[in-house]
């Protein structure tokens, strides 16, 4: 049996907003870098990612 390393970190220290922010996407399974940007445009991306866009080329 293969056993998983636990962690537990105790404090007294109140939570900040991205602490907060972090567990809650944790909890919810979402992981950060998938999260939608909404206020980035096809500009906003690199000239390679937006070649890839516009051809399906790699």
């Amino acid at each position: 049996m293969v056993w998983g390393l636990t962690h537990i970190l105790v404090t007294i220290r109140k939570a900040g907003r991205v602490l907060i922010e972090e567990l809650k996407r944790s909890a919810a399974g979402t992981v950060f870098d998938e999260l939608p940007l909404p206020d980035l445009t096809e500009d906003s991306l690199d000239i390679t990612a937006r070649i890839f866009l516009k051809t399906g080329a790699t």
